[in-house]
């Protein structure tokens, strides 16, 4: 299935033949979503803005309808007022991040309650990492934070505040102002595209990076992980590279 935000509502598309299989209507002014796998049954987290005075900004919750054709419940099993249009949603277990313009709130989803609360100067920016871990951009700096809302790690640092964050195992692909950068989980810089201006959206697949700015939409092929092993080795980057060579299929059996 393929999820999207389409006409100001949250629609449900067949991925092989593209054919519309749900619309939630009742998702109008919906500016942002979240699709939560890690239950097995997917969960819907949507932002709602106060786009026009019919609608009130909210995250509203869907369950997966069971024994449905693929769908969600058409009404939302939760909702959650917040006192901005929210910009992102990420989910964490039983809780929600909400990101508004200079805030991060996680938000516990069966209570409403907040949780902890994060400033930040302008602009949520945040992504979801395996092992139910998100990671926040404050500023330049991003820091990751488990399913406690404690830091793990030290966190890292790009040139300037990302807008889009995307992760393809194991790097963070951060969309700037005027580049792309590529960085390990540990900080270190992996690559830098330069001159892609006004890049609004990311996608990533095995073997491919889609970058897609108002005018194109580029293509980045990656290169095999045994060459990316190498090359990373070759930098001395041997944190990163061992990390890289358990994604090979063989390493099970070394």
């Amino acid at each position: 299935l393929f999820v999207c935000i389409s006409n100001g509502m949250v629609c449900v598309y067949g991925l092989a033949s593209f054919e519309l299989r749900q619309r939630l209507e009742a998702t109008k002014g919906a500016s942002t979503f979240a699709v939560d796998l890690s239950r097995g049954a997917p969960r819907l987290a949507v932002g709602i803005q106060n786009a026009s005075m019919r609608t009130a900004r909210a995250i509203h919750i869907y369950d997966w309808a069971r024994g449905a054709a693929e769908s969600f419940v058409k009404e939302a099993s939760k909702v959650l007022a917040t006192p901005e249009d929210p910009q992102m949603v990420l989910w964490a277990g039983d809780h929600i991040w909400l990101g508004l313009q200079r805030l991060y709130l996680l938000i516990h989803i069966e209570s409403g309650s907040q949780v902890r609360r994060i400033e930040d100067h302008g602009g949520a920016c945040g992504l979801r990492l395996p092992d139910s871990r998100v990671l926040l951009a404050k500023e330049a700096r991003c820091i990751i934070l488990g399913l406690d809302a404690a830091p793990v790690g030290a966190g890292l640092t790009f040139s300037a505040k990302p807008h889009v964050l995307e992760y393809s195992a194991p790097y963070i692909i951060a969309l700037l102002k005027d580049s792309i950068e590529i960085r390990a989980e540990n900080g270190h810089l992996i690559q830098t595209v330069d001159r892609i201006t006004k890049a609004k959206a990311a996608v990533c697949t095995d073997d491919a990076v889609y970058v897609a700015t108002a005018a194109n939409l580029f293509y980045f092929s990656k290169n095999t992980l045994e060459v990316q092993v190498s090359r990373l080795f070759e930098e001395r980057l041997f944190d990163t590279a061992l990390t890289v060579a358990r994604l090979l299929p063989h390493y099970a059996n070394m």
